[in-house]
């Protein structure tokens, strides 16, 4: 490890891993804010040991469009079909450990306000998702994720 560059990453839960720079895996990830009259549509992850509520979306898998995996992630996770034109809020990079691959990723994270039809599966998917709920605006610090709480306020401010 002499004169490689190393790169803090953060879990789920936010522990803490360094990894090397080579070892990174190169990822790209799409998120959906989905408002409601009400506040907005939030998942609950079955890795998070912390329980919070976090956007629904994942990562793209090869092949696939920043579009088609955003349409395909929150219909897996919330069983909502997006309609009509995405709105960029924004995008940023994150070093990220994934716990289940035990890998370091260099995610670039990409968040979208999205218009969506149907009714939400609220149970979750019995597969990553947990659970499915709506909460009002500003989101409650103790039961959300900070990246969700941070992109609802910037997509707020874009309104």
């Amino acid at each position: 490890m002499d004169n490689q560059k190393m790169i803090l990453c953060r879990d789920i839960n936010g522990d803490v891993h360094i990894v090397s720079s080579s070892e990174l895996i190169q990822r790209k990830a799409v998120y959906g804010v989905i408002e409601y009259e009400d506040g907005i549509l939030l998942v609950r992850d079955r890795t998070r040991s912390d329980e919070k509520w976090d956007l629904p979306g994942g990562g793209v898998e090869e092949n696939e469009t920043l579009s088609e995996a955003l349409q395909r992630e929150i219909k897996e996770e919330t069983n909502l079909e997006i309609v009509g034109e995405t709105q960029k809020i924004c995008e940023f990079t994150e070093y990220f450990f994934d716990v289940e691959s035990e890998k370091g990723w260099e995610s670039i994270r990409h968040f979208y306000k999205v218009t969506t039809n149907g009714i939400p599966r609220m149970e979750g998917n019995k597969d990553d998702v947990v659970e499915v709920r709506r909460f009002e605006l500003p989101l409650p610090q103790n039961e959300t994720a900070p990246v969700a709480r941070e992109i609802t306020t910037i997509a707020a401010s874009t309104a």
